[in-house]
């Protein structure tokens, strides 16, 4: 457990994975259980979990090279959102990273994701650049984030 109610997922967490991932995008999403399958068993890559009452809510994933840390996958339940969930998943993944050595934290969002944007933009992250056309699903471009701490 890394704080109260975030833990580290595993590989028997993947199918709660994807079903949260279909729930917060309206059921398209180009990711496929053997996809979080593949993720969760990548040494480089660490999922954190949130849990209400023994039950998934919300993930982050990302994958970990050197000092760069990348978020690929961030999601809570529709049905859980607005509830600071993501804030604190996020937090959790921050506080991970540092304590890795992570320097650098980088992401894509849709640019039409309005709440993460400000969530990312809260914690200091700044666009760095766009990868148009880079979602699918609905085709969309996104916006590259980054957050530099440098060496402490």
């Amino acid at each position: 457990m890394i704080s109260d109610n975030i833990r580290v997922l595993a590989l028997t967490d993947a199918e709660a994975i994807l079903t949260i991932c279909l729930d917060a995008n309206a059921g398209e999403t180009t990711w496929k259980l053997s996809s979080f399958e593949r993720d969760l068993e990548n040494i480089y890559n660490v999922y954190l979990g949130y849990e209400e009452a023994d039950t998934l809510v919300g993930f982050i994933g990302c994958s970990l090279m050197f000092e760069t840390l990348a978020i690929n996958n961030f999601a809570v339940l529709s049905s859980h959102k607005r509830q600071g969930i993501g804030e604190k998943l996020l937090q959790g993944l921050l506080a991970y990273g540092k304590e890795k050595g992570v320097e650098n934290f980088i992401l894509e969002v849709r640019v039409s994701n309005e709440a993460a944007i400000a969530l990312y933009k809260k914690y200091g992250f700044i666009e760095i650049d766009i990868r148009k056309n880079y979602y699918e699903q609905p085709v969309e471009d996104a916006y590259i984030f980054q957050l530099t701490l440098g060496k402490e």
